[in-house]
């Protein structure tokens, strides 16, 4: 083998060692690359979750929070009817206030009902003497004298007492809603909260995507340089390979022009000793069977 056969058998090994070398560390580049990739994909699917779970949130804040308007906005007409009502009574306290002037009467006659069944029943069902008895049948018919005389003012009582109950009921319904609108209220502030806290968290989570996505991208880079590089020792190496092919053609030929001298010269050799009638060989015989053949 020549020195220039050598040098080119040595580019050759040289060529295969750097492609190899490539080779693993373009597998070793996809490897992370993919790795990155992956997770970039995965963080991306959070966000993607996490951006549905904030739409459905702000769909349920949104229908609480309608329903808080729409509660303040009852609450604010009924407590206009009641108002309303309150003025109403002011005025029949007012009315009221003109006939007991007029009357001279401060006394309920509610009251006055309630105070002589009271008396009635004391004397009814209980022992006591006769002076007391007569003392308070006196009282009894001050009072009936007395709410005689106030029953004037009955019908204003029972127009107050009316519009009163009205009002305890109104009341009522506008503590109801009171109390749900602050329910509705306090679950849209939840749902506003949980919305804040979810886009701390995808806002966390974008800056991830995006620090995964520069290392998928800077493997990506390195993994199409050194992918160009490998290509072009591999072209360097097919060529390698041509003169490697040319050489171990050449060194063939040679072979075979040199057997076939030794062929010839041992041919003339036999063909001497046929001349000179000398005893042939079997090797001599073989050689001259390969002659007849050609």
């Amino acid at each position: 083998m020549t020195t220039t056969d050598k040098e080119i058998f040595q580019e050759l090994n040289a060529k295969r060692a750097e492609v190899a070398n490539l080779r693993k560390k373009l597998n070793e580049l996809d490897s992370h690359k993919e790795k990155w990739f992956k997770e970039k994909e995965s963080v991306q699917k959070k966000i993607s979750t996490l951006i549905t779970d904030i739409k459905n949130l702000k769909k349920e804040r949104n229908s609480f929070t309608e329903e808080v308007k729409g509660n303040k906005k009852k609450r604010e007409e009924l407590n206009k009817v009641i108002n309303e009502k309150i003025r109403i009574i002011k005025d029949f306290n007012k009315e009221k206030e003109k006939v007991e002037i007029k009357g001279k009467i401060r006394a309920n006659p509610s009251q006055l009902r309630r105070e002589i069944e009271k008396l009635e029943y004391a004397i009814e069902t209980s022992g006591m003497s006769f002076p007391k008895e007569q003392k308070l049948m006196k009282e009894i018919k001050e009072k009936k004298k007395l709410l005689k005389s106030a029953e004037a003012t009955s019908g204003v009582w029972g127009k107050i007492h009316g519009v009163s109950k009205e009002i305890d009921s109104l009341k009522k319904d506008a503590n109801k809603i009171h109390k749900d609108l602050t329910k509705k209220a306090d679950s849209s502030q939840e749902k506003h909260e949980k919305i804040l806290g979810l886009s701390k968290e995808i806002d966390k989570l974008r800056e991830e995507e995006k620090e995964y996505h520069k290392k998928f991208i800077d493997y990506k880079k390195q993994f199409t340089e050194v992918n160009k590089e490998l290509k072009e020792k591999l072209e360097e190496l097919s060529k390698i390979n041509e003169k490697v092919t040319g050489v171990k053609q050449e060194k063939s030929n040679q072979k075979r022009r040199k057997q076939e001298e030794i062929l010839k010269d041992k041919e003339l050799a036999v063909e001497e000793k046929i001349k000179k009638r000398i005893k042939l060989t079997t090797q001599d015989l073989l050689v001259f069977q390969r002659e007849d053949k050609d």
